[in-house]
């Protein structure tokens, strides 16, 4: 933080005990000579075990640093800074990236690859620095208090700094019509998110956003396929030197194991060199369960594999601690399913886990994605209703006039939470109409970054902005694994991997009726066929609402007790919201599967309300 005012170390060390659970292993704090610059640190000790204590200092650039990741293949850069001058007092990965600001600037970003949010104090400029990585892997909000920055990876760390804590009402509207947030958008008021690929500058009290890098895929024009003879190698070296940079910690490393592709290569990719042991959630007795087919995959790769079972009880009895320690809002159970996993993984020793994220990104790897390459077709549709449009849709056509044609994700989210509005307090839908929301989401992306690019592309850039950096990573990834101090690490997401691929013709990514048909070709040395032939299927878990109010038709207010806790917000309406229960207890399968996603958005945000706001203004 900093501020025209003495900081006290109080309100510092209050922030960062609310990240305690994101670093278990030791907090640290420093405040400028003149009092008015604080940082602080809550630790996760992954390298440098005895030594790496932040924040970091660099005394002869009056340079002070907080980092929270981890920066790869930075042995090479050490050496070249001790050979400018540079002394090293730890082994840390983070003392290499305060040096290389030192030595270069902003121009060190060039040489930072992996996953990160850092807060730099330059005591010559007397300037505060900000940045945060190319996805948005890891999390960095901020909220200016009149004279007073304050930053921190949690909104629940900036409310102990003295931020109030209540709704952004404009940002609710905007996930409860699309069920995302814009890039600079948090939940809360007087609290937003640094875009990933940006920087943050506050000089003489004066903040100046600035985006370093961005997807920037090419004009369809530039697109040229290219002979897979030599594009093949290419890339199996490439996603093979991303995992090795990854397995870098002075502890033991572990990968979580699906029954899908992407997970199955970094499992196997990782224990080629030296053994190590992956990890799976299974739901027995239901029909989604990968844990036989994880199973099925580690017998044949040789792998030990580790299944936590849950069923229904455990998932709605961890759902409302999954809600306070992620801070976000979910559309099935798997974010709870997720953190439980990342729960059992800790208690078993470890605190780095490898991960499958970013390689749909990548490659081409959704649904939506298949279906805005090649339209029709219904191989997913039991995937209608969250990542494929399912009954009535509203009206795009701002959209569609915008950007040429709107992504099949777009539409399905537009879908889902056009049946989420439904159960919304009309005076709240009038204040944010949907027409509103739209020119919103249009206004935050640049019309340079679309315009020319094919389809895919379009539909890749928006779903990335949107739905990588807006849910999957802060929420399901990154949101669940450090709620239980575990470090994910996502080779996929590797910056130099994405940008050789994204200069590829979406064709050649995939084929009609089979998604990420490049990354099968590149995976056949690593894995057996019966893995490489597998369908997609999104990490998902059981439908906890649907299974109530169906095991008991006549519980409907029970049920609402539990998922919809009185009192409600205001922008709920609660006699909508009785009467579409009532009627969802003896429903088609069919409404279900509708349905489900949309009452579980709102039961987030319920009981977000319940968890942070009650009492409190939503205003």
């Amino acid at each position: 933080m900093i501020s025209t005012e003495a900081i006290a170390m109080a309100q510092l060390a209050a922030g960062v005990e609310a990240l305690s659970t994101r670093g278990p292993d030791g907090q640290g704090l420093w405040r400028s000579d003149n009092q008015l610059v604080g940082l602080g640190h809550a630790r996760l000790a992954t390298r440098d075990l005895a030594g790496g204590q932040q924040p970091l200092h660099c005394v002869q650039r009056q340079l002070s640093g907080v980092f929270n990741g981890e920066f790869y293949g930075v042995e090479p850069l050490r050496a070249d800074l001790q050979k400018k001058g540079y002394h090293f007092k730890t082994k840390s990965d983070s003392e290499v990236a305060l040096y290389l600001y030192a030595e270069y600037g902003l121009d060190c970003l060039r040489f930072l690859r992996g996953e990160f949010a850092m807060l730099l104090w330059d005591g010559q400029k007397q300037e505060l620095i900000a940045l945060r990585d190319r996805f948005g892997i890891k999390p960095l909000f901020f909220s200016r208090q009149a004279d007073t920055l304050l930053l921190a990876s949690k909104a629940s760390a900036l409310w102990a700094m003295g931020v109030a804590p209540a709704w952004d009402m404009h940002s609710l509207a905007q996930i409860c019509s699309f069920q995302y947030p814009l890039p600079e958008q948090s939940l809360f008021a007087g609290i937003q998110a640094l875009p990933p690929g940006h920087g943050l500058r506050w000089r003489s009290g004066q903040l100046e956003l600035f985006a370093y890098w961005d997807l920037d895929y090419p004009e369809t024009n530039d697109l040229r396929p290219e002979s897979e003879a030599s594009l093949i190698p290419e890339l199996q070296s490439a996603i093979q030197t991303a995992v090795e940079l990854r397995r870098v910690a002075d502890l033991p490393i572990c990968s979580y194991l699906s029954a899908g592709l992407d997970s199955s290569i970094i499992t196997s990719l990782l224990n080629q060199n030296a053994p190590s042991k992956a990890f799976c959630v299974g739901f027995p007795g239901w029909a989604g369960d990968e844990g036989p087919l994880a199973q099925a995959t580690a017998d044949a790769l040789g792998i030990s594999l580790s299944t936590l079972q849950l069923d229904f009880p455990k998932l709605q009895q961890a759902m409302l601690e999954t809600l306070r320690l992620t801070e976000g809002p979910s559309i099935n159970p798997h974010v709870t399913a997720r953190r439980l996993l990342c729960k059992d993984i800790r208690t078993k020793g470890y605190k780095v886990v490898l991960t499958g994220e970013g390689a749909d990104e990548l490659f081409g790897g959704y649904a939506h994605l298949l279906a805005d390459l090649y339209p029709g077709g219904d191989r997913h549709s039991g995937l209608k209703g969250m990542h494929l449009p399912l009954g009535q849709e509203p009206d795009l056509s701002i959209l569609e006039q915008e950007w040429g044609h709107v992504p099949t994700f777009i539409r399905a989210k537009a879908a889902l939470c056009l049946r989420l509005r439904s159960l919304l307090n009309p005076d709240f839908c009038s204040a944010f109409p949907l027409l509103e929301m739209q020119k919103r989401l249009l206004a935050a992306f640049p019309s340079q970054a679309l315009e020319g690019r094919h389809q895919l592309h379009q539909s890749l850039y928006l779903w990335n902005k949107l739905g990588l950096a807006g849910y999957i990573l802060p929420t399901v990834g990154d949101g669940a694994e450090m709620a239980e101090g575990l470090e994910g690490r996502l080779p996929f997401l590797d910056h130099l991997l994405f940008e050789r691929v994204r200069s590829l013709p979406p064709e050649q990514l995939m084929a009609p009726g089979l998604e990420k048909a490049l990354l099968r070709q590149l995976a056949q040395p690593w894995l057996p066929k019966a893995v490489l032939t597998r369908p997609k299927v999104p990490f998902l878990a059981p439908s906890l609402l649907s299974h109530s109010l169906q095991a008991n038709p006549h519980a409907q207010p029970s049920v609402q007790a539990a998922f919809f806790p009185a009192p409600l917000p205001e922008f709920v309406d609660a006699s909508a919201l009785a009467l579409r229960l009532k009627w969802l207890a003896n429903a088609q399968p069919i409404e279900h599967q509708s349905w489900e996603p949309p009452l579980l958005l709102l039961s987030s945000l319920c009981q977000m309300h319940q968890l942070f706001f009650s009492n409190r203004s939503t205003q």
